[in-house]
């Protein structure tokens, strides 16, 4: 490269240095070019050049458009043009053809070469054959809009699928309330509970499931809306007090003192997500107590950021098994499913809703000390008119 740069304005190179460049340019793979940047006529070209698009007095335009006519930025940008313009160093790309008419991509290095007096003279170019790696691009493309029309077929499955299976559930939770009002005797109601709770759970995962595919393919929305703050967090608590009364488990409820007593925001899905937290708090806590706290701060565009945190004195998560928790269908281990019941699609859901609601989640844990699931979503702020 340095003895190209000292190229005269002669064309007509000493032949000791001529064969040197030779030697040396001979030995590299790709196509190299010395040019005449005013009349375009290329000076010198490696073997590698000459064996695949160069041949004897031939101008620099038609390497690129295999035709005789000069280059006018049409069809391709010119690198004399580009050099001219700018003074510094080029990349471009173009489509050869070779002798059999196969196109090849070609990534063309160009850099300036001055004379004396500051002009632009020479240019030396060099190619690099992408050829494999644009189809190996394009390869990527066609598997990658393959997989997102795959996805996309999923959560439509999933969610026709769902809604057929919803209402036959529906039904069947329908049909056992109704016979909690009949004349049933001790081992009759039995079978009617067994089956009301067996439905309710499964409608449940139904749930979850349609949620997990609303959320994956983009297509649930929030209705926010006013409501109290102090009465949501006291619902998901409620969703979750038989159980934890069961199992001796003390719930208790932190709040900071001038928490706002309303926002605005989907009560709805922030009473899911702590409902997912708590249920699972609940599920892995063999003895001890579950605690849920509430803070707020100042959030992005005068918005109010409120942070939820869930707490408990259950097994704890082995480090291990941290990582991929938020993905959807992932348990703590292989039996989960068999001990305690659902489907793996709480924790994943509530991360997609936190992130939908302009949050995120995060866990904590340490095995045999309990686990620490916090979750900040953003709401408005609440006037007094408003509130419900």
């Amino acid at each position: 490269m340095p003895a190209a740069s000292n190229l005269s304005n002669d064309k007509t190179l000493d032949l000791n240095e001529n064969e040197f460049l030779r030697l040396v340019l001979d030995s590299l793979n790709h196509p190299f070019y010395v040019i005449d940047t005013r009349t375009h006529e290329i000076l010198l070209a490696n073997q590698a050049a000459r064996g695949r698009f160069y041949r004897p007095a031939m101008r620099c335009h038609e390497l690129t458009h295999r035709r005789p006519r000069p280059c006018d930025g049409k069809d391709h940008p010119c690198p004399i043009d580009l050099i001219r313009d700018t003074g510094q160093s080029a990349v471009t790309e173009h489509v050869h053809f070779t002798d059999r008419g196969e196109p090849r991509h070609m990534e063309v290095h160009a850099h300036p070469i001055r004379d004396a007096t500051g002009e632009i003279t020479r240019m030396i170019e060099y190619a690099l054959d992408v050829t494999e790696r644009k189809q190996t691009e394009r390869r990527l493309v066609l598997a990658l809009e393959a997989a997102q029309a795959a996805a996309r077929a999923k959560g439509e499955f999933l969610a026709n699928l769902n809604h057929e299976i919803r209402t036959p559930m529906n039904g069947v939770i329908g049909m056992t309330q109704l016979l909690f009002d009949t004349q049933l005797d001790k081992e009759q109601l039995e079978f009617v509970e067994a089956a009301h709770s067996s439905a309710e759970s499964l409608l449940g995962i139904l749930n979850g499931i349609l949620d997990f595919s609303h959320l994956d393919a983009g297509r649930l929305t929030l209705e926010p809306g006013p409501f109290l703050l102090r009465d949501c967090v006291e619902e998901a608590l409620d969703a979750v007090a038989r159980t934890a009364a069961e199992k001796g488990l003390e719930l208790t409820l932190g709040l900071t003192p001038d928490l706002p007593v309303a926002v605005i925001g989907d009560q709805a899905r922030i009473r899911q997500v702590l409902v997912n937290l708590l249920d699972n708090a609940v599920k892995f806590t063999g003895q001890g107590w579950i605690s849920v706290s509430l803070r707020h701060q100042a959030g992005t565009g005068g918005r109010l950021a409120l942070e939820f945190r869930v707490q408990d004195t259950g097994a704890g998560i082995p480090p291990e098994r941290l990582e991929g928790l938020f993905e959807g269908f992932t348990q703590v281990d292989a039996s989960a499913t068999r001990r305690h019941g659902g489907c793996g699609l709480g924790l994943a859901i509530s991360r997609k809703l936190s992130e939908l609601m302009g949050g995120g989640i995060r866990l904590e844990s340490e095995l045999g000390a309990g686990t620490t699931v916090t979750f900040q979503i953003e709401v408005e702020t609440c006037s007094e008119s408003v509130r419900p």
